[in-house]
C-alpha cells in the first residue's frame, strides 16, 4: 500500500520506499506491532491512498476510522482539509465528510450509554499529574 501511494506521488517509488524502510516510523510500526498503531496506519495509508485517487469519500472514511482506533489520527486533519479546500473547495469538501461522520456516529452507538461519564472524565481538569503518569514504574530504580 505505501509503495501504490509512492507510485502515484513520485517520479522514483523503488527508491522512496527503502528509504520509508529505514525511517524510524517504520521500526516504530515494528515495535509497536500488537499494539493500536498499526491499525491507525493503515486506515490511514489508506485515507491517503484514496486521497492520490481522487476518491475523497472512501479516503475520508478511512481518516475517521483511523482517528477512531486512536486520536493521533486527527494529526492528519489539517493537511487533509487543507488539501481539500484546495482541490475541490467548501461545498465538495462538505459533501464528502459525510462518510466519516457517519463511521463517527456508527462507531458511538455502543457508547452512548456512557456518554457522560466520558465527557466528564475526558475534560475533568481537576486531575493531578504527577511524574507517576508518565513514566514506566517498572524501569525507574527505587531508590529513587
Amino acid at each position: 500500500m505505501v509503495h501504490q501511494i509512492y507510485r502515484i506521488a513520485s517520479p522514483f517509488p523503488q527508491l522512496d520506499c527503502i528509504f520509508f524502510l529505514l525511517t524510524i516510523r517504520a521500526r516504530n510500526l515494528f515495535h509497536n506491532g500488537l499494539f493500536n498503531d498499526p491499525f491507525q496506519t493503515l486506515f490511514s495509508y489508506l485515507g491517503v491512498l484514496f486521497l492520490l485517487r481522487r476518491q475523497f469519500l472512501l479516503s475520508l472514511t478511512f481518516f475517521s476510522l483511523g482517528a477512531s482506533v486512536k486520536m493521533s489520527g486527527l494529526l492528519w486533519a489539517p493537511g487533509v482539509a487543507a488539501y481539500l479546500l484546495s482541490s475541490i473547495g467548501l461545498v465538495e469538501t462538505i459533501k464528502a465528510s459525510w462518510g466519516g461522520i457517519l463511521v463517527q456516529f456508527l462507531i458511538a452507538i455502543p457508547f452512548r450509554k456512557h456518554l457522560w461519564h466520558y465527557i466528564h472524565r475526558s475534560y475533568d481538569l481537576d486531575r493531578q499529574f504527577t511524574w507517576f503518569n508518565v513514566l514506566l514504574i517498572s524501569r525507574v530504580p527505587s531508590d529513587i
